[in-house]
């Protein structure tokens, strides 16, 4: 099985399972970190105050980070873009939030661009667009599972263990 496919299959069984935790905004800026699927206590509390409660206390069984261009839609609108207002308490950081507790009903990846849709049971979509080329030192997004982790470019997939 290729890396492609593996992430793709790993992708997969998010499907029913929730967003808990996020982190974007303030000094995260456009970025996005996503807590999702059960929660596991930590030993010690992370001690950062731009944390969720929640993500200082717990670890995360999935978890997704997104650098690229991503937006947020419905049927009927654009709810949010990376472009948008990242103060801690503003529009992006709102629109991220309402998909807390939402099930996950699908998720899409285009290949060879790795362009990847999350599609959530409130009719939302998260969509992220990669645009870093394999050459680059930098990453689009990465996608953790309890025992694998994924690295995203346009173009490219690393896979490795945990």
């Amino acid at each position: 099985m290729t890396a492609t496919a593996r992430f793709l299959a790993d992708m997969n069984t998010l499907e029913t399972l929730c967003i808990w935790g996020v982190a974007t905004g303030g000094a995260a800026g456009s970025r996005l970190r996503l807590a999702i699927g059960s929660k596991f206590l930590r030993p010690k509390p992370v001690e950062n105050m731009n944390l969720q409660p929640e993500l200082q206390t717990h670890r995360r069984e999935y978890s997704l980070y997104v650098w690229c261009h991503w937006i947020i839609h419905d049927q009927d609108r654009v709810v949010m873009t990376s472009e948008g207002n990242s103060d801690p308490n503003g529009q992006m950081v709102r629109a991220i939030e309402d998909l807390i507790s939402v099930p996950i009903t699908n998720v899409e990846l285009v290949v060879p661009s790795f362009r990847l849709k999350i599609a959530f049971q409130n009719q939302q979509n998260l969509i992220m667009f990669p645009v870093q080329m394999p050459v680059s030192e930098w990453d689009d997004y990465e996608f953790n599972t309890p025992d694998r982790a994924y690295s995203v470019k346009a173009g490219a997939i690393n896979e490795s263990s945990v």
